[in-house]
Formats: structure tokens, C-alpha cells, sequence
């Protein structure tokens, strides 16, 4: 996990943000999915939650640290 939040830290305000868009993107399609059929992994809702999460916090940290 450290690894994932340091490569997060590292990467621009922009890039996150549109990298959260296509996850939660992923999320809709992924929940729409398997309601309708079985999932292949369903694990990987929860991996893509998490992710997204991930990211929210580090846009979150630089927001109060006032890097915008």
C-alpha cells in the first residue's frame, strides 16, 4: 500500500484527478455489472473503492497543505 500512495504523492493534482474520474467510472460500470450477471472477480470492487479512496486523500492532503 505504501508503495501505491507514494507513486499517488508523486504524480500531479490534474493526473489524479482525472485518474479518479476512470475509477469511479470503473465503480458504476463494475456495480451495474454485478447486479445483472456474476462478476468475474469480486474483489475487484472493493480493490477499485479503495483506490479511489487513495487518491481522494491525497488530493485531500494537498488541499490543506495549500498546494492546490
Amino acid at each position: 500500500m505504501k508503495s501505491t500512495m507514494t507513486e499517488y504523492r508523486k504524480r500531479e493534482s490534474g493526473d489524479l484527478r482525472t485518474e479518479l474520474e476512470d475509477k469511479r467510472r470503473e465503480v458504476f460500470n463494475l456495480r451495474f455489472s454485478q447486479a445483472s450477471e456474476k462478476a468475474a472477480d469480486p474483489q475487484l470492487l472493493k480493490k477499485l473503492r479503495r483506490e479511489v479512496a487513495r487518491i481522494l486523500t491525497v488530493l485531500r492532503e494537498r488541499e490543506l497543505a495549500g498546494e492546490g
